[in-house]
């Protein structure tokens, strides 16, 4: 059962949801490549029974020794450098041996560094990375399930071309901004602001006085997700840049400033929530 569990914590990171369906011989190459490390960290850092079975289910387990267990393979697979850090590149490099597909091993990045924020936090155990690898650990739990799957991003930048083609109509915008737009860089150009309350406007997020509003956009999201905790999700996302409705704006109800101000939030936090799409 130890096999399972160090396969499953290892697999939270080189096996996300959303990337295309690992090969039993995939499989066996990660294995290869965990097994001997994870049963050293059992060494040293043993776990219950109790424990065993709660990361094999992907739930909380609260014995002493799993912040640091968790730590000593992520160290040994390369998630975590010798400081207590999480460290990207070398995963990548691991997983590359078992990924073939180059948009899954984009994937893949992009859904690591959506747990980059966990360096930033304040810890007791510097060093040694305990708590950043329980943190990293349930943080990287949670964005696996939140993982947009391809059928729901296709929808999503399906209907974000039409209604953008309605609006560059409205406010031109020129090929530099839209280079900038796929890079997820707020342009400089001087119609941005307003293309994108454009857009806002007419997928539910802003309402008629210029302010981040997101019941519509979730009613409408409903026909792109299916699940509750999808929606729910979707929700918490959203609620997380409500407060640019509270910043100072110079264009009133027109809502191009605060749109701004709404895209940077929005692009900020959306690998968090598993919404990184591509335009």
């Amino acid at each position: 059962m130890l096999r399972v569990v160090v396969i499953c914590v290892c697999f939270l990171v080189i096996a996300p949801y959303g990337i295309n369906a690992v090969s039993d011989e995939q499989k066996i190459k990660i294995r290869e490549q965990i097994d001997k490390s994870g049963f050293e960290c059992f060494k040293d850092h043993k776990i219950t029974e109790d424990d065993i079975k709660n990361l094999r289910a992907r739930k909380p387990a609260t014995g002493e020794n799993v912040p640091c267990f968790i730590a000593c393979v992520m160290k040994k697979t390369g998630v975590m450098n010798d400081q207590g850090v999480i460290h990207t590149e070398p995963v990548l490099q691991l997983a590359k041996k078992v990924l073939t597909d180059d948009k899954d091993i984009k994937k893949l990045q992009d859904y690591i560094h959506s747990c980059s924020h966990v360096n930033s936090k304040t810890v007791h155990d510097k060093g040694q990375g305990c708590e950043f690898a329980i943190q990293t650990y349930t943080c990287m739990s949670a964005n696996a399930s939140k993982a947009l799957t391809d059928e729901q991003k296709n929808k999503i930048q399906s209907k974000f071309i039409e209604i953008g083609a309605e609006c560059i109509v409205e406010h031109p915008i020129s090929i530099d901004d839209i280079n900038s737009f796929k890079n997820k860089k707020f342009p400089s150009g001087v119609n941005a602001g307003c293309f994108v309350a454009c857009i806002f406007n007419k997928i539910g997020l802003f309402d008629d006085k210029g302010n981040l509003s997101h019941n519509s956009a979730l009613e409408k999201a409903k026909g792109i997700f299916n699940a509750d905790e999808e929606v729910k999700n979707l929700e918490e996302f959203l609620n997380r840049c409500a407060k640019v409705n509270g910043e100072a704006v110079g264009d009133g109800v027109k809502g191009c400033e605060r749109a701004k101000l709404a895209y940077n939030c929005l692009i900020e936090n959306s690998l968090e929530f598993g919404f990184n799409i591509d335009f």
